[in-house]
């Protein structure tokens, strides 16, 4: 496993905990096989998961369900800081198994939002926690961060339960959400910057010179990172490669496979192998 080409090796780990400072450049539009919490300490603009476009406060949790594609960016001269946890969920579901907690991440986007407001009250406790996860010198570290893990997961669910969390009660309007969402309703067709400019109501080359601007990449590889994220859902349903190609809207066989190793490093079936397999 250590000698494999992975774009992003965190998906080999069943857990990454980080503070990172600092960000002041987009974070790269990505998908991964881990879960995701990633709780803002300060810093940070918007944060695109899915087809939603939701504004970052400080003290805002973001939960990233598995192969959800998104990406953060931050406002000149106002960096980010934030922890991040990613963890596959094989990881914790022995400890869950009287109660579906990971439905906070399987149904985030969806049936609640994937931004969650920390209550004031709340904020320090869960900064220790976050804190206590990096302490590599406390005894049994190893154990004690997946308890703590699931702790903050079980303290999650009651935040969305009590709150009533409904993914408009965060979304923010954006000129390009409904191009966003036409992109992926039509992610199997052939998806023109001519036919898109139309959508939009606007000329191709104001399209693509807003759409980088605001996302930090161009719309072709926006499509192609949504199609590959779509792929990977499909490989994990027992698509065979020749329903998936067509699924995702590429033109040839030759295509898919040459778009799938841009983008995760391996070949979809490889992937399936040596990936999928950890889940």
């Amino acid at each position: 496993m250590r000698n494999l080409h992975i774009i992003n090796e965190e998906e080999l780990k069943p857990l990454v905990v980080a503070k990172l400072n600092n960000i002041d450049k987009p974070i790269r539009l990505h998908f991964h096989q881990n879960y995701e919490i990633s709780f803002i300490l300060e810093g940070g603009h918007e944060y695109h998961i899915g087809h939603k476009t939701y504004s970052i406060n400080d003290f805002d949790l973001f939960v990233v369900n598995k192969n959800q594609v998104h990406t953060a960016s931050s406002l000149p001269g106002k960096p980010m800081t934030r922890f991040s946890v990613k963890f596959l969920p094989s990881l914790v579901q022995p400890f869950f198994d009287s109660a579906d907690l990971l439905s906070l991440f399987n149904e985030a986007g969806r049936r609640h939002s994937n931004k969650i407001i920390i209550p004031q009250d709340r904020r320090e406790w869960l900064i220790a926690q976050f804190e206590k996860m990096l302490d590599q010198s406390a005894y049994a570290w190893e154990v004690k961060r997946k308890l703590i893990l699931c702790e903050i997961i079980i303290f999650l669910n009651k935040t969305i339960k009590n709150k009533f969390d409904f993914p408009e009660n965060h979304q923010d309007p954006s000129p390009f959400n409904e191009l966003i969402d036409f992109i992926i309703s039509n992610i199997a067709t052939d998806l023109s910057l001519d036919q898109l400019a139309r959508f939009a109501g606007i000329s191709k080359y104001h399209l693509a010179r807003q759409f980088k601007e605001r996302f930090g990449i161009s719309i072709y590889q926006y499509i192609l990172t949504q199609r590959i994220g779509k792929a990977v859902l499909l490989l994990e349903k027992g698509k065979n490669i020749n329903e998936i190609s067509d699924l995702t809207g590429f033109n040839t066989y030759s295509n898919f496979i040459a778009a799938f190793k841009k983008i995760k490093g391996l070949p979809p079936l490889q992937f399936k192998r040596q990936i999928l397999k950890m889940d």
